[in-house]
Parts: structure tokens; sequence; C-alpha cells
């Protein structure tokens, strides 16, 4: 959370040394592929489902670079089905209960009854981070940064004044960027002058994405 702030002639500038990636991931680096040891459940009951221990409940939960679907219980995950009785839609989902993390991706999209990936040795992404630039202060540029796996990657909140975001990227986060505020605020609680130019979003929700064709979310 940045409260400090610039000025016109001297802004705070948060931007990546030429040549440099910095990336601010929001995403638990414990189940990269390697970390953590998958276990599959039961081959019968919950065939193609692989558990790992985990303290908390993650946000959101990507494989690979794919959302999965938080489902409501390990038979729901097992079969792909749904509370409401439709299939998920996305490529594979996820289940947190009794300090335990479950997964199933299956092979082929949408055939949840058919073979599933041996989730080890492949990356998993427990987004954990709410906030990543948490920017309240005047005169700040944010340049050429890559922001993942957070809820919100950038908010501007309490009416900064003079907000420069460019040039950077946002991959897979709930939310991109936000103004932090609603309308009817009265005009001291909006950025009096932000600038959002070049930047590269990309990978927010699968739900906001859909193949009305196929009928199913993409």
């Amino acid at each position: 959370m940045l409260f400090r702030s610039g000025t016109a002639n001297a802004p705070i500038v948060i931007k990546a040394v030429p040549g440099e990636e910095v990336i601010i991931d929001g995403s638990d680096p414990s189940l990269l592929a390697g970390n953590a040891v998958w276990e599959e459940v039961d081959p019968i009951n919950y065939p193609g489902v692989y558990s790992t221990l985990y303290p908390i409940p993650p946000i959101r939960t990507f494989f690979e670079d794919h959302l999965l679907h938080d489902m409501v219980s390990l038979e729901s995950l097992a079969t792909g089905i749904r509370s409401n009785g439709n299939y998920s839609g996305l490529p594979g989902g996820y289940v947190y209960q009794d300090g335990r993390l479950y997964i199933k991706f299956p092979q082929e999209f949408n055939v949840w009854d058919g073979p599933a990936i041996d989730i080890n040795g492949h990356d998993v992404h427990a987004m954990i981070s709410r906030e990543g630039l948490h920017v309240r202060g005047d005169y700040v540029i944010v340049d050429g940064l890559t922001l993942q796996y957070i809820s919100r990657a950038i908010t501007l909140v309490g009416g900064p004044d003079y907000v420069v975001i460019r040039n950077n990227i946002l991959r897979y986060n709930e939310r991109g960027i936000l103004g932090g505020f609603k309308i009817g605020d009265p005009d001291d609680l909006r950025p009096q002058y932000a600038l959002i130019e070049n930047n590269h979003i990309f990978g927010p929700s699968s739900y906001l994405y859909r193949d009305w064709a196929l009928g199913h979310n993409v």
C-alpha cells in the first residue's frame, strides 16, 4: 500500500530497470512443480482427483495458466457437475476442505468421465493475495511491472491526483485496474487525474469469456 506522495517535479516512480522483468506474484510458490506431492485420492469413487496438504483456502486456483472452477464437494469435482446440475464449463476444478487442496484436470476439455492429468510435475497457482499495488498518494507513476495471480492488481483509492499507470502486464488476476470509487461518490474520493495507457491486461476470470456457439465458457 502506497500512502506517500511525490510532487509535480519529483513524482514517485515504481519502474522496472530497463531489460529486467519485475513480477509481483500473488500466488503461493509452494505449489509450483516439484514443490508439492499430489496423491490420487480414490480412483474408484473420485477418479482423476488429486490432493495435497495445504494450510489455507485459496482465493482462486489455477492449473498452469488455466482457471479452475471452485466446486462444492469431492463428488462435484469428480463428475464436473456443479450444484445447479450444469457442467463447470472450465477446463478443470478444485475443492478445498479439511486442510487439503483437491484438483481434477481432465485430459480432454469438458470430458469429466475420461482420464485426467496427474497434477505432479505441473505448476499450480493458489491465489492468496488480495491486493497488489494500493495507491493512495499523489504524483505516482507505475511503469513496466508485471502483476499476476492477485485478486485486485492495481487500485487507486482516496482520490489521488496525477497517477500514471502504463506499460504494465496484468495477467491472471481477478481484477486489473480499479478506480477505488463508486458512481455518486464525492469528487475528493475520485482520482483527479489518472493516465492509464499501453497496459496489457489478459487472463482474468474465464467466466467473462463465453463461446456461445459451443454453449460453454472458454
